[in-house]
């Protein structure tokens, strides 16, 4: 899930109507359940992304180094790389300019985003109690009683 389809998702569910705290209350529950298995779904699909990132890095450090067969080139539809093989700082420069080694380091990123952001919003949510009592509080203080 991308950090925007979650922040779309809170900016609907944080909202309290100041007429119905006891609905608010009622939600708290659900509201953790929901964000909860974002959560974890996240936190799984980071650690898949993170496991192809290492299989990623492995393969391009191979293929700098002039050492996939003509046959794992073919599959993925890689040239030969033509230069010579690099030094390891050559190599790392090479890796993070990379476009497929780019492309899984952002898929890395905004699910550790997603991640933070779904961490924040479960502490929001465990606090909604405090929220909404000192919502009515405020309400008693404003009205006289």
């Amino acid at each position: 899930m991308k950090p925007s389809e979650i922040r779309a998702l809170w900016d609907k569910d944080c909202q309290i109507d100041p007429t119905d705290y006891e609905r608010a209350a009622i939600q708290k529950p659900r509201l953790h359940s929901k964000y909860l298995n974002m959560l974890i779904d996240v936190k799984l699909e980071l650690r898949n992304a993170e496991i192809v990132f290492l299989k990623m890095r492995t393969l391009k450090g191979r293929y700098y180094s002039g050492e996939l067969t003509k046959d794992e080139l073919q599959e993925r539809g890689w040239p030969q790389y033509q230069k010579n093989k690099p030094l390891k700082t050559e190599l790392e420069k090479l890796l993070e300019s990379d476009p497929d080694m780019m492309e899984c380091v952002n898929r890395l990123e905004v699910l550790k985003v997603a991640q933070m952001q779904l961490e924040y919003i479960l502490k929001e949510v465990s606090g909604r109690d405090w929220t909404i009592r000192n919502a009515i509080e405020w309400h008693k203080f404003t009205q006289g009683g």
